[in-house]
């Protein structure tokens, strides 16, 4: 019988897939994606997937590179804390600091947004409680103001893309450096209104400073 990476293997050439990013996509080691030009795709958020995919890349989290530290679980748990005091749902904070939504105040003293953003809108924001990940990775946060259903995968790979590209890598394709991203299977805000995913980035080298003259 074949083995699971002659079936990958056969699978990719079917599909015509580039095959580090189709490798990467299913959390798959295999092929040496340390010298690759460009990284920025989905991966797997399984532990077992995500050490491999760490193994060959070294700046991909890995089992040991998805939870924060003690001192930032504290600080998420005191922020979750104060939003069910404060807020309607964790949903309509996250719709007013991230997509600027008006709010209003109920009768129970709660906040909430009048109105939800308009579908279609993604935001790219640091993560406030970053993993402990590889040196020169950071942690970001994807949100898009569409449900889970409506948003997909490729939209969110080319929102990423986007972003980085215009804001670190002067507009030009590619520029913005490597990432990858995944859908947390457990996550800390859960709204019909609203999707978002971890994102870990791998900024692009910086040139060396002018020499003097």
């Amino acid at each position: 019988a074949a083995s699971t990476r002659e079936r990958t293997i056969a699978w990719r050439r079917a599909r015509g897939a580039q095959p580090a990013v189709r490798l990467a996509r299913l959390g798959l080691a295999g092929e040496n994606l340390t010298n690759r030009q460009s990284m920025r795709c989905q991966v797997s958020p399984d532990e077992t997937a995500l050490q491999q995919l760490h193994d060959q890349t070294g700046w991909t989290p890995g089992a040991e590179h998805i939870r924060p530290d003690a001192a930032s679980r504290a600080q998420k748990e005191l922020l979750f804390s104060n939003l069910d005091t404060m807020w309607a749902s964790p949903g309509d904070w996250v719709m007013h600091q991230v997509f600027s939504s008006p709010t209003q105040r109920r009768a129970d003293g709660r906040r909430c947004v009048v109105e939800a953003p308009p579908p279609g809108r993604f935001a790219l924001r640091p993560q406030p409680f970053p993993y402990l990940l590889p040196v020169g990775t950071q942690h970001l946060v994807l949100w898009s103001s569409s449900p889970r259903a409506a948003t997909s995968a490729d939209a969110i790979t080319a929102a990423i893309a986007d972003a980085l590209d215009a804001e670190h890598g002067g507009g030009r394709s590619g520029g913005g450096g490597d990432f990858v991203w995944y859908e947390n299977p457990k996550k800390s805000v859960v709204d019909a209104r609203l999707h978002h995913v971890q994102v870990f980035w791998r900024p692009p080298p910086q040139p060396p400073p002018p020499r003097p003259q």
